[in-house]
C-alpha cells in the first residue's frame, strides 16, 4: 500500500488556484538597454495592452525512503489584448522570500536576467501576436515544512511589471500645454494638439473665453435687465408712496 501511495504522489499535481490580474496603469517611460548597448524606450503596460495570470503547481519528489521534498512550479501567462502585435516585451517578477531566499535556488527553462538577488528577475519575450499568449515557468524546491508558507506567499504575490516599447504614435509621458486657458490641450498619435473652447466657457474667476481669449466677464443683456428691475422697483415704490399720501 505504501508503494502505491508513493506512486500516486509521484503522478499527482497539487494544483493551487490560478491568479488573474490586470497590469497596473502607470504613465511612465523607461529607457532599457538592448543588445549592443542600444537604448529602447519602454512603458509600463496597461490593462488595455496585456492580461496576466499566474499558476502554481506542487509535485512531490520521491527518494528511496519516500518523499524527499517538493518541486514548486510557477507559470506566468501573458496575453496580448491590445489589438496590435507587441514585441520586445520584458516581464519583471518579484519573488517573495517565503518562496525563494535568494535567486540561486530559482530555476527556469528560459534564461532570465537577475535584477536583484532578493530575488527580482526579468524575462524577455519576442513578439506576441494579437490575442496570442506567451508562457514562462520557473521553479524552486523545498521541504514539507514550508508548504503552508508557500501557499500564503502565493496568494499575496505582487502583480509583475510588464514593459513594452513606446511607439512613435504613443502619447505616454507627453504633456501638452499651450498656457492658454481657452484651449483644450491633448495628445494624439504622439503629437500635441489644441482646440478652442466655446465662447462663454469659464476660464478664470469672473472671466470667460471670448474669441479664444480669457476676458473679464461682461454681459450687456444682464446689465440692462438689472437696470430695468431697479427702475421698476423705484416706480412701484413711488406709486405706493403716492397712494398712501393721497389716502391721508
Amino acid at each position: 500500500m505504501k508503494r502505491v501511495a508513493i506512486a500516486l504522489l509521484l503522478l499527482a499535481f497539487l494544483c493551487m488556484p490560478v491568479q488573474g490580474y490586470v497590469l497596473p496603469s502607470k504613465n511612465l517611460v523607461i529607457v532599457e538597454v538592448g543588445p549592443g548597448g542600444s537604448s529602447i524606450e519602454k512603458k509600463v503596460a496597461e490593462q488595455a495592452d496585456l492580461f496576466f495570470s499566474r499558476e502554481m503547481k506542487t509535485v512531490a519528489l520521491l527518494g528511496t525512503e519516500g518523499i524527499t521534498g517538493y518541486n514548486i512550479r510557477f507559470t506566468l501567462n501573458l496575453q496580448n489584448v491590445s489589438g496590435n502585435a507587441l514585441e520586445n516585451i520584458s516581464l519583471i517578477e518579484t519573488i517573495p522570500k517565503e518562496i525563494a531566499q535568494h535567486v540561486g535556488v530559482v530555476k527556469s527553462d528560459l534564461n532570465f536576467l537577475v535584477l536583484e538577488t532578493d530575488p527580482v528577475i526579468k524575462f524577455s519575450f519576442g513578439i506576441i501576436e494579437v490575442d496570442g499568449v506567451k508562457r514562462v515557468s520557473y521553479s524552486v524546491e523545498l521541504d514539507e515544512s514550508r508548504l503552508k508558507a508557500i501557499e500564503t506567499a502565493f496568494a499575496g504575490m505582487e502583480t509583475p511589471t510588464a514593459l513594452i516599447p513606446v511607439s512613435e504614435n504613443d502619447c505616454t509621458g507627453i504633456k501638452c500645454n499651450d498656457f492658454n486657458p481657452c484651449t483644450r490641450d491633448y495628445c494624439t498619435e504622439g503629437k500635441c494638439a489644441y482646440s478652442n473652447l466655446a465662447t462663454g466657457t469659464t476660464c478664470k474667476t469672473d472671466m470667460v473665453c471670448i474669441n479664444n481669449q480669457c476676458q473679464k466677464f461682461k454681459n450687456p443683456d444682464l446689465l440692462l435687465t438689472l437696470g430695468a428691475v431697479i427702475i421698476a422697483i423705484v416706480l412701484i415704490s413711488v406709486l405706493l408712496l403716492y397712494k398712501t399720501r393721497k389716502r391721508d
